[in-house]
């Protein structure tokens, strides 16, 4: 239904490849109608990835059970749609955003960092079933996931909901990381808990950039720093790594928005 009322929609308001070219009132309408359709597939998808990434141990243990189930099939297209759109929506955003003004096609900045955190929550999400990573082949991962955060940091200007989205989702994509290391499979209750602490800010690396972040400066007070306070360079006050608990388990952390972190 969602598909057949956006090809109803009047041509100007549909985005196309051809939109590129100086901003006006039409083509910023269409761009806006396009992320908010994105997200509209993302919200209808994402409790179906959210159960189907759960169940990935079980899953993946036979090929053949997988290729003849249509339960399976039908959560791996739905999985599919909902990664496609948070490919889309970031591969946009990335395309109209200018690096020195945020102004265009894009939405405002509050819309975007909440439309460019969501996609990028799918993105990792898909990393925990392989068959869902790989169902979109005309995409990659990893640009796509490099042009999330390139886009937050051009958004960090406008305060700390951005600063603390980049900060939140460098942590949950290292816990990913490390929850599907070849090592052994994705564990669950308890021992994925104690077996996927989250990194020290002083040693995580920036997936983005592949470079591990300088040592941290010392608190002014060292005689009562605040415990698990962080100062991320270039990120304004502090912030509490213990906020970004991300629980692999029970998938809550897909659900989240910038607000809440």
């Amino acid at each position: 239904a969602l598909p057949s009322w956006y090809r109803q929609l009047p041509p100007h308001l549909q985005l196309s490849s051809t939109d590129a070219g100086p901003v006006s009132t039409f083509k910023r309408q269409a761009h806006i109608t396009r992320f908010r359709y994105l997200h509209c597939r993302i919200l209808i998808f994402r409790p179906v990835l959210s159960r189907f990434c759960l169940a990935q141990n079980e899953l993946s243990s036979s090929v053949a059970k997988f290729d003849d189930s249509l339960p399976q099939r039908m959560a791996l297209s739905c999985s599919t749609l909902c990664l496609r759109a948070a490919h889309e929506m970031i591969e946009i955003i990335h395309h109209n955003m200018n690096n020195e003004t945020i102004v265009g096609h894009i939405p405002l900045w509050w819309n975007a960092v909440l439309y460019v955190y969501t996609s990028a929550t799918v993105l990792q999400a898909a990393r925990l079933h392989p068959a869902v990573e790989t169902s979109v082949s005309d995409y990659s991962t990893e640009t796509s996931w490099k042009h999330a955060i390139g886009a937050l940091k051009k958004l960090e200007r406008f305060g700390s909901t951005a600063q603390r989205s980049l900060v939140a989702l460098e942590i949950l994509a290292d816990k990913i990381t490390e929850a599907t290391a070849p090592h052994g499979k994705i564990e669950t209750g308890a021992g994925l808990a104690a077996g996927l602490p989250t990194p020290a800010p002083s040693t995580w690396t920036n997936s983005s950039t592949g470079q591990t972040p300088a040592p941290f400066p010392a608190p002014a007070d060292l005689e009562d720093p605040e415990p698990g306070s962080v100062q991320f360079p270039g990120l304004g006050d502090p912030f509490d790594l213990a906020d970004f608990d991300f629980d692999l388990t029970d998938m809550s952390w897909l659900t989240s928005a910038p607000v809440d972190l």
